[in-house]
């Protein structure tokens, strides 16, 4: 059974899942980098966004669960996404082209780079992605540091030699330490922003505990444009 950072999934509850495949896009592809800032207060609901005639699913993920972004975009690449959405959502509102667009309150942070200006710090590889080309393509400015990289969060998770592994859910990976960097966790600021978008593969919706299938989700899936799945965990 995979067990996320949030747990395992809810009998009766309904899921949407970007899956993982060894032909597929690397989950670097999937990340915004550098994060968009967002203005937000933490929101429990998934919230349906329109954009060019398609709808979006913005979803707030908890830093009590993943304390870090970068807990979730690792876990993401052993086990995919699956996020729960109330049975009332309009998911017929959603296409193929829908993405689920993610914010944590960490994502970024608006002070890191004035922070680390004057230190003398390892050697930095940034894993933009081109969305068009689907290639790599780093940016210079976030490779010196000029310029805020999400893939510079990682530097900022071990505070000590010893705490490079971090466990989420039944997910394990390891993070560097950058000993400049650890000294200055406690003075980095961090905001809200937009760290990932996924497509949206599938719609699970799991049996309740008695093996049975809600018969309005039954009625609701005719409507959904995108594959449906019943599945039992």
């Amino acid at each position: 059974m995979k067990v996320r950072g949030c747990g395992t999934r809810t009998p009766g509850g309904t899921y949407l899942v970007c899956t993982t495949s060894p032909s597929g896009l690397p989950v670097e592809y999937f990340v915004v980098d550098p994060p968009i800032s967002m203005d937000t207060k933490p929101f429990r609901s998934p919230i349906l966004h329109e954009q060019n005639g398609t709808c979006h699913v913005i979803i707030w993920i908890g830093e009590k669960f993943y304390p870090s972004a970068v807990d979730f975009i690792e876990e993401a690449r052993i086990q995919g996404v699956s996020r729960r959405i109330p049975n009332t959502f309009p998911l017929e509102k959603l296409t193929a082209n829908s993405k689920m667009i993610l914010i944590h309150p960490k994502a970024t942070s608006p002070n890191f780079v004035q922070l680390v200006e004057n230190s003398q710090l390892p050697e930095h590889k940034c894993k933009h992605y081109n969305k068009l080309t689907r290639k790599p393509q780093p940016i210079s400015s976030h490779e010196n540091y000029r310029e805020f990289c999400f893939w510079h969060l990682y530097y900022t998770l071990a505070k000590t030699e010893t705490e490079t592994k971090r466990t989420i859910g039944n997910t394990h990976y390891h993070v560097p330490f950058c000993k400049e960097i650890a000294q200055l966790t406690t003075t980095i600021n961090y905001k809200p922003a937009v760290f990932a978008t996924f497509p949206i593969h599938k719609i699970e919706h799991i049996r309740d505990r008695n093996g049975k299938v809600n018969p309005e989700f039954i009625k609701k899936a005719e409507n959904i444009k995108i594959p449906v799945e019943v599945v039992n965990e």
